[in-house]
């Protein structure tokens, strides 16, 4: 499974699955291609996406990537279901013995 960002968009395998939103306007995201896994955030208290030398995909803001759904007035509006479905598809790719890989331009 391929994830990738473009403008705003996160796709998922080259479908638009939810938009996204780096905090506090940072756009230093490390280029390259990185693993991504479902792991247990201690911080988080729950099971988030991880992206190796990148950090994690969540719906908080502490989070180096935030998603959503809907982008309101200033900024996106963090979206819990968005990282639900992200976290199933990345366990089910896993469980079939694939990787999965978020690729930054």
């Amino acid at each position: 499974m391929n994830i990738s960002l473009d403008q705003g968009r996160l796709y998922v395998d080259n479908y638009k699955f939810c938009f996204y939103e780096v905090p506090n306007g940072s756009s230093n995201l490390p280029i390259g291609n990185h693993p991504v896994e479902a792991r247990l955030s201690h911080n988080h208290g729950r099971v988030l996406p991880l992206a190796a030398n990148v950090g994690w995909l969540g719906s908080s803001s502490d989070c180096a990537i935030v998603l959503g759904k809907v982008i309101g007035r200033n900024s996106l509006i963090p979206d819990e279901d968005a990282v639900e479905r992200l976290v199933r598809s990345i366990e089910a790719t896993n469980a079939a013995d694939q990787l999965v890989i978020l690729r930054i331009t």
